[in-house]
């Protein structure tokens, strides 16, 4: 794994609603990057802006899987190109949704035992009981079947974002407040060197990096 591998998986995985495959080691291999790259960042600023591109990107590729997996496995959809990790983090979301669905469906076979009961003993009190029993549990399902409903719209939020992010290629002009160094950047291109004073039009990633971290200024 190095960076450019880096590169090239997140722009794959923006790109596309599937997983895109990867090697049944990745995770291990984009921690040891991380960690190589940490350990290399106080030798210079250049080295310091790889690393943070670095572990921006590890977490991005990270999230994007992630959330994918839970977007297959609430709708049952099969999820191609997943590791054993991935997998394992799929079954467990499909048994938890198949125990609640369980949870719900017992429920209601039990309310429907209960009115049987009832009406062969003709019980008022319990017919009350059964009445208020199901408005509550009506209550619940109504709640959990909103709370599906949420997280998937939040996945369709989530997949127009990595579409749009995708698509995005605006700049941002930035002037810059001290001398910076050529570096890597998030998407692979070498930026800088850079003078202060320097007025420079650049990938609105990279600028607002530089500008949290002191090296320039937004214009």
């Amino acid at each position: 794994m190095d960076y450019e591998r880096l590169v090239e998986i997140i722009k794959k995985e923006k790109e596309a609603t599937t997983l895109s495959k990867v090697e049944e080691d990745f995770y291990i291999k984009l921690r040891e990057l991380v960690e190589k790259k940490e350990k290399e960042k106080e030798k210079s600023p250049l080295f310091m802006i790889e690393y943070e591109n670095i572990r921006r990107l590890a977490r991005k590729v990270v999230e994007i899987r992630t959330k994918k997996i839970m977007f297959l496995a609430l709708n049952e959809i099969e999820a191609p190109n997943s590791i054993n990790v991935e997998k394992e983090f799929y079954e467990e979301i499909r048994r938890a949704l198949k125990k609640f669905e369980e949870k719900v469906w017992r429920g209601v076979g039990e309310k429907r035992e209960r009115e049987e009961k009832n009406k062969e003993e003709g019980k008022e009190e319990a017919d009350l009981n059964n009445l208020k029993e199901d408005i509550e549990r009506r209550g619940e399902i109504r709640g959990e079947e909103q709370k599906k409903e949420e997280e998937r719209e939040e996945i369709e939020e989530i997949k127009e974002k990595i579409e749009e992010e995708a698509k995005d290629g605006q700049e941002r002009r930035i002037k810059i407040r001290s001398y910076v160094e050529a570096y890597r950047g998030i998407d692979g291109i070498i930026y800088g060197p850079y003078s202060p004073g320097e007025i420079i039009k650049i990938n609105k990633e990279e600028a607002k990096w530089l500008v949290e971290n002191g090296y320039a200024e937004f214009v």
